[in-house]
């Protein structure tokens, strides 16, 4: 099993919405970068069942994505909030206040 990135920085997002057991299974497999069997012997569950935690967690973690978007949108309001700046920096007031008027539909 490869390590997602993209699933790493979902389930920073999205961690509040998962069990405790699946917290600590996911923090350690992605924060501390443990393997399946260090998390097996951490947690005393066989290396088959920390596989299918994460497998069901990381299909959880892209059902929530596809399903709220908070990651895309985090991603559009940060390129948004540049786009803004760099109007500001430049003088172009209209212009950064039609886009300050597209950030009110990012969320």
């Amino acid at each position: 099993m490869s390590k997602d990135l993209k699933k790493a920085e979902y389930f920073v997002l999205y961690r509040p919405l998962f069990t405790q057991r699946q917290q600590n299974t996911l923090d350690m497999y992605y924060i501390d970068d443990l393997s399946l069997s260090e998390i097996s012997k951490e947690i005393g569950i066989t290396r088959q069942g920390v596989f299918n935690c994460i497998d069901k967690s990381e299909e959880r973690l892209d059902e929530l994505e596809d399903a709220l978007g908070l990651f895309r949108k985090r991603g559009e309001l940060n390129d948004t909030v540049d786009q803004l700046k760099a109007l500001i920096k430049s003088g172009k007031k209209k212009a950064a206040m039609e886009l300050a008027e597209k950030l009110k539909d990012i969320y």
